[in-house]
């Protein structure tokens, strides 16, 4: 069986590896830099791009998972350096991408022609990025809640598919940016501006939301208690900065998305809304698999703040079990791996069936995975 490169393309990280592996070989930030004086030319892509943030004018070639129209030469960049870093050439691996649930048919034929046009890739397979996250945990049924640094999803799966005309797909506006920004702007009234002027201040604060932000389980009781939960972050300069109550008011839009104007479901409710669309027979499955996966997905007391917010409105009898593990952040990248495994699911694009079809019909081929263990 020829070998399988799986690499999952997130908005914040590349996440690339083997379908032999049980972890991604290299983490790559999604960023490109350029020169501040105007010049267009990427000079710097991955690590060495978000080392000289300081000194470069960076970004990412994706918006909610997507790649933007006029970023192709800057997402081509990201993925010859992803395969110059593990080693591999495409001509001789198969290639699994993963891609957002709802991505443009344009965006699918683009990424067709870079990877046979350009990278000589032998076999691709483009798959979808919340049902390779549920084929991780072993199962083909369940609720994927797929929060990311700009893209968020609830999608209620049954045996390894998504009815997408029942609602049981909801696009959850509050993402990992969101909170960064909602502690960006709790910190300023402490009279740190950290986040709003520099791509180094912001990075900053997304690290303090990593290493100290958590879910109440409560949050009028937090607050009544937030005197006592005040911790310190040290700042490359060897500043301080203490947080109390801030820890846990930066990820309570997830539950109260109206705290920043945004008009969309709280996350339980996204969920809710997605089993009882579902058919009544599966909603007991679906209560009792609800899984998280994303970068977003890591803070403390989530699991738990969900549960208590979906016993509250589910049915009395509902087995509402949330299932979090530590590799929520690349759980799309091991389901891609396990999907990689099995060489003759018709997932595969081939070299020959561009060269006779092209890349419009190519790219027109379902390749979203459906259960593996049937």
């Amino acid at each position: 069986m020829a070998k399988c490169l799986v690499i999952d393309n997130g908005s914040l990280s590349l996440k690339v590896g083997f379908s032999s592996q049980d972890s991604p070989k290299a983490i790559i930030p999604t960023l490109v830099g350029r020169n501040r004086n105007g010049e267009s030319d990427v000079i710097a892509v991955g690590d060495e791009a978000s080392e000289r943030r300081a000194e470069l004018l960076v970004s990412s070639p994706l918006s909610r998972g997507v790649v933007n129209d006029t970023a192709w030469d800057d997402m081509e960049r990201l993925w010859r350096h992803a395969i110059d870093t593990v080693g591999v050439d495409p001509s001789e691996t198969r290639i699994l991408l993963s891609e957002p649930y709802y991505f443009p048919a344009k965006s699918r034929t683009k990424l067709m022609e870079i990877w046979f046009e350009k990278f000589n890739a032998r076999s691709i397979a483009s798959c979808t990025a919340p049902l390779l996250s549920l084929l991780s945990s072993g199962t083909s049924t369940g609720v994927v809640v797929e929060i990311g640094e700009s893209l968020s999803n609830v999608i209620a799966v049954t045996s390894g598919g998504v009815e997408r005309s029942h609602g049981t797909y909801k696009n959850f506006a509050v993402t990992g940016n969101h909170i960064t920004d909602n502690l960006c702007r709790l910190l300023s009234f402490r009279g740190f501006s950290l986040g709003t002027r520099s791509a180094v201040g912001r990075e900053i604060v997304r690290d303090i939301k990593e290493q100290l932000c958590y879910v109440a389980f409560d949050h009028k009781e937090e607050n009544d208690l937030s005197s006592t939960l005040e911790k310190v972050y040290t700042l490359p300069d060897g500043a301080e900065v203490r947080l109390a109550e801030e820890r846990f008011q930066a990820t309570e839009p997830l539950f109260n998305p109206d705290m920043l104007g945004l008009e969309c479901s709280a996350l339980h409710t996204a969920i809710s809304d997605a089993i009882t669309r579902s058919a009544i027979d599966m909603r007991r499955d679906l209560y009792s698999n609800i899984y998280l996966c994303g970068g977003s997905s890591m803070f403390p007391g989530l699991p738990d703040r969900i549960e208590k917010e979906l016993i509250a409105v589910a049915p009395p009898k509902a087995p509402v079990q949330v299932v979090h593990e530590r590799t929520a952040p690349y759980s799309t990248w091991l389901g891609g791996a396990v999907l990689g495994l099995l060489e003759n699911r018709k997932v595969w694009v081939h070299d020959l069936d561009y060269k006779e079809l092209g890349a419009e019909q190519t790219a027109s081929v379902e390749t979203a995975p459906c259960n593996p263990y049937a």
